[in-house]
């Protein structure tokens, strides 16, 4: 069953490849390198739709992060845990590049985790929609639940979500903030 899931594990699996990127700028193999082969050719990467991912960033980060209201972050544009590494990195104000190339300072550090802190005790979750049918199986999940969610979906909705999404608004408290309109 496709459901957002609870961030912090999420963020284990980033603090984890942080970790052995950092690690492996001591040693001979390339951070990048190394961290990609641990965790199965995902590493610190930039998404190249920056403009669009710092918009919605923001909005995630002042909903669930300052405001502390639910939030389930779809994605469908890039995988979740390159989401989240960005979204990390966007907060804490750290190069992914700097990451990758282990190049990373205390300070960095320290701000990395700071953020980390911050993003685990939010109501945040996250969830990989790689399909229409996993984005009406979640949000179905969503409204189930009966509470108030704001969904953020990081790509334009196909007229069938668009019509799934307009039924859920009216009849649940989930609200939606797509990509592109």
């Amino acid at each position: 069953m496709i459901k957002p899931s609870d961030i912090r594990p999420r963020l284990i699996d980033v603090i984890n490849v942080l970790e052995r990127t950092l690690l492996q700028s001591r040693h001979e193999t390339s951070p990048a390198e190394a961290a990609s082969q641990e965790a199965g050719d995902w590493s610190f990467t930039y998404l190249p739709s920056q403009g669009m991912f710092q918009d919605q960033a923001r909005a995630v980060w002042m909903t669930a992060v300052r405001r502390q209201v639910p939030v389930a972050w779809l994605v469908q544009t890039h995988p979740a845990l390159d989401t989240l590494s960005n979204f990390l990195c966007c907060h804490a104000r750290v190069s992914p590049e700097l990451i990758a190339e282990g190049r990373v300072s205390e300070e960095d550090f320290e701000s990395l985790t700071r953020v980390c802190g911050l993003i685990a005790s939010s109501p945040l979750r996250i969830c990989d929609t790689k399909t229409t049918e996993d984005f009406l199986e979640a949000t179905s999940s969503l409204a189930r639940e009966n509470q108030e969610v704001c969904v953020v979906c990081d790509w334009a909705f196909s007229d069938e979500e668009q019509e799934h999404a307009r039924r859920l608004a009216e009849r649940s408290p989930l609200t939606f903030l797509v990509a592109g309109y």
